[in-house]
């Protein structure tokens, strides 16, 4: 049988893609509705986390660099958020 729980675990699916781009597909289908519901880029700012790392399995600096770029939001702020919820596997 299958552990309970196994699927709250992301970067434990071997389907995820370390190289794939951020977003693309549905991925980026996600990433827009995010927006138009958080319409505050600040807010948007956990669930595009948790988007990137179901997509790659973990949060990389240039992951957080590029979430930042596209929320507009300083790499700083996007590190220092990321670095505090330890939800986000680096």
């Amino acid at each position: 049988g299958h552990a309970s729980g196994a699927g709250t675990m992301p970067f434990m699916l071997p389907e995820t893609n370390p190289d794939a781009k951020l977003f693309e597909g549905e991925y980026q289908e996600r990433f827009d509705k995010i927006l138009t519901r958080y319409p505050d880029k600040q807010a948007a700012l956990l669930p595009t986390l948790a988007l990137t790392q179901e997509l790659r399995g973990y949060v990389s600096a240039a992951s957080m660099d590029r979430v930042a770029e596209l929320l507009g939001l300083s790499p700083a702020y996007v590190r220092g958020v990321t670095t505090f919820y330890t939800m986000y596997n680096k």
